[in-house]
């Protein structure tokens, strides 16, 4: 799913595009964006905050049971159907989760920070990066 072909590939810029699934995202300029084979994963300059995009096998139970796994059983986790799929999205303090089940497979959508502070930090962060990249 995810590579370093001509329709799935990070840019100079920290832009992330996925023809397929119709996606860009862009990154903060100082990040660190690694295109896996199964996951893109980006990394903040001092290395206490993430943002991981990956796909695997769907695991066993609902959605909204893998992302209490996920996350413990703490965290405020919601049951979602996206596009009439079964799907989840949940928060600790200091991580944000989403998961969506497509057939045999799962889409995470995972954010992590090392604090509460740091994540606060970073969502700041996030909203600079995806202003700059609309205009």
């Amino acid at each position: 799913m995810f590579n370093d072909s001509i329709d799935e590939r990070v840019s100079a810029a920290n832009r992330f595009m996925h023809r397929d699934l119709g996606i860009s995202l862009m990154f903060p300029p100082a990040w660190i964006v690694k295109n896996l084979p199964t996951q893109v994963v980006a990394i903040n300059p001092q290395s206490n905050a993430s943002l991981q995009f990956a796909l695997g096998t769907k695991p066993s139970g609902t959605a909204t049971e893998y992302a209490r796994r996920m996350l413990g059983n703490e965290a405020a986790v919601e049951a979602l159907e996206i596009e009439k799929r079964p799907a989840a999205i949940g928060s600790s303090s200091n991580a944000l989760l989403g998961v969506i089940y497509h057939d045999s497979k799962v889409f995470l959508v995972r954010r992590k920070a090392a604090t509460p502070q740091v994540m606060a930090a970073q969502r700041e962060t996030m909203k600079a990066a995806s202003a700059a990249s609309m205009c």
